[in-house]
């Protein structure tokens, strides 16, 4: 083989692989983003949880709030609790420390704090504290259902087993 073409084969294989790198790289980074949860703000939320006639949850965080980080790391980026955010709920995330009069409206002393409203914006109820992935799944899915209508969380709990 001329040496031309070992240079020009060797260059074909080289932009190939570059291309596959990228392409699977592109591949990993869209996953990782469609995985992840869809916040909204505050009114905006408020707003297309009335159209959707879907429940809200609402996250307050501050960015200085361990347990907060600890939340989306292991909680919100769960597969399984994204998913059914994102099917089922209108996800709204509010930063305390600059959103005071929505943190107010919802005495929110501690963080985090997830509060759950009705379409409409009526109460359910409030979670405050760290809440691990598997517990946070059991809670939207009592939510999504309806159960709080009919039964504490409680008897959700035992009637599921």
């Amino acid at each position: 083989m001329k040496k031309k073409n070992l240079i020009k084969l060797l260059l074909f294989l080289f932009i190939v692989m570059v291309l596959s790198i990228t392409f699977s790289i592109n591949s990993m980074a869209k996953a990782k983003e469609e995985g992840k949860v869809k916040w909204l703000k505050y009114n905006e939320g408020l707003a297309k949880a009335k159209k959707e006639d879907k429940p809200i949850f609402i996250d307050f965080y501050t960015d200085w709030c361990h347990y907060c980080k600890l939340m989306e790391q292991q909680t919100f980026s769960d597969s399984k609790v994204s998913k059914l955010i994102k099917e089922s709920f209108i996800a709204i995330r509010v930063n305390a420390d600059k959103e005071k009069d929505v943190t107010s409206k919802y005495r929110i002393t501690g963080y985090p704090n997830v509060w759950f409203l009705k379409s409409n914006g009526e109460p359910i109820g409030v979670l405050p504290g760290f809440v691990k992935a598997d517990v946070f799944l059991n809670i939207l899915e009592y939510i999504r259902g309806r159960y709080y209508e009919k039964m504490n969380f409680k008897q959700y709990m035992e009637k599921k087993k």
